[in-house]
């Protein structure tokens, strides 16, 4: 019992000298696409790198809303919009049809990209055709 109070603070002591934690930065802003504010979507960041951690908000009446690591990030936005189509996924629950609708170069197939830093927390995204 002696023995095991000793090993117990010296792994509290190690789990205590780990790699710190990096800063996060709060980022907001608008994403419209051919000049409409984007009703419902996704924003995602991902490390540049492709290494680290990924960072989703949802999109709602054209904002977003997150918190970030530093450092450049990979930019993909989807974009969702009612079809007028009723399915049933399950039978016996119809439900209103939606579907993505950006092009892939805005998702999939994203090259944008962004530095998160201290001096940014604000910024918006007005995607084209």
């Amino acid at each position: 019992m002696k023995l095991l109070l000793p090993i117990g603070l010296i792994l509290l002591a190690c789990a205590a000298c780990g790699p710190s934690q990096a800063p996060m930065y709060h980022l907001q802003g608008e994403i419209s696409y051919n000049g409409v504010p984007l009703q419902n979507g996704e924003l995602l960041l991902q490390d540049a790198d492709g290494v680290g951690a990924s960072f989703h908000s949802v999109v709602t009446d054209g904002r977003y809303d997150l918190k970030t690591s530093p450092g450049e990030k990979l930019v993909q936005i989807k974009g969702y919009r009612k079809t007028g189509r009723i399915v049933e996924p399950n039978p016996g629950e119809p439900v209103e049809e939606i579907e993505s609708f950006l092009s892939k170069k805005f998702n999939d197939k994203s090259a944008m990209k962004i530095t998160v830093d201290a001096d940014r927390d604000d910024l918006d995204f007005h995607l084209t055709k």
